[in-house]
């Protein structure tokens, strides 16, 4: 569990999702953090955007590190925060076997968006 969580901790991901008829927008990052998972939803523009993700590290060693998954509903340019516990994270005590690939897929209003653009920081 050790060497995982190390690695954990130098890993984070990024998606813009932005849906192309235009009805809601919303940006959504995930890293890593003391206890688990952190994921940041913020609404970028259009209307109410009901936001659901999923998070997963994929190691080298095939093992697939994920998060359960997860909605929140933002508008009005508000940003929510959640903090997926440790206890909660699939596999989370599997030897991931080097730098793991931090991936995420992502809805809003129950839609696969048309656009996900990755933000770099």
């Amino acid at each position: 569990m050790r060497n995982v969580v190390v690695m954990m901790l130098l890993v984070g991901c990024d998606a813009k999702v932005t849906l192309t008829e235009g009805r809601a927008s919303a940006d959504v990052y995930c890293n890593t953090a003391k206890g688990g998972f952190e994921c940041t939803v913020k609404h970028t523009g259009g209307d109410e955007a009901d936001t659901c993700w999923d998070f997963r590290l994929e190691c080298p060693s095939g093992a697939i590190i994920k998060a359960p998954h997860t909605c929140r509903k933002v508008k009005d340019g508000a940003t929510e925060k959640v903090l997926i516990p440790e206890d909660k994270i699939e596999n989370r005590d599997k030897d991931c076997g080097g730098q793991p690939v931090a991936k995420i897929d992502i809805t809003i209003n129950g839609k696969a968006p048309d656009v996900v653009t990755p933000i770099t920081k």
